[in-house]
């Protein structure tokens, strides 16, 4: 059973899945053994190195560092990782109804458990 996805998940859903895009971009800027672009060819890089170089690097012009690594410091490769996560999630959620009963559920509960957290704080001061 899946809960009534109301007006308010929905407003709430583009900020939920900025964040997840920004915790995109920052778990993608980790460095990883190798680079993530050997060659100027984005079809070698995609081939050759797993997890690494993707396709909608090469639409969405990726900027990489010299070195061939995920540019942290780019606003750019935020942009791209926050419009690509909120488009798909705004998608999932319109074209999916169960699953955006089930993001209403997970939206419920957290808000739930930081509004007991936050009245914990208030009963138990520092």
């Amino acid at each position: 059973m899946t809960t009534q996805v109301t007006i308010w998940h929905y407003i709430a859903a583009p900020f939920v899945f900025a964040l997840l895009g920004v915790l995109w971009h920052l778990w993608r800027s980790i460095p990883l053994p190798l680079p993530d672009k050997l060659t100027n060819s984005w079809r070698t890089d995609s081939f050759l190195i797993p997890g690494g170089y993707r396709w909608t690097d090469f639409v969405y012009e990726t900027e990489f560092d010299e070195d061939g690594y995920y540019r942290f410091d780019s606003w750019r490769n935020l942009k791209i990782a926050v419009g690509l996560v909120v488009m798909a999630g705004l998608f999932v959620i319109l074209a999916m109804p169960d699953l955006a009963g089930l993001f209403a559920e997970a939206l419920n509960a957290l808000s739930r458990w930081m509004w007991e957290r936050i009245l914990w704080r208030l009963e138990n001061p520092w």
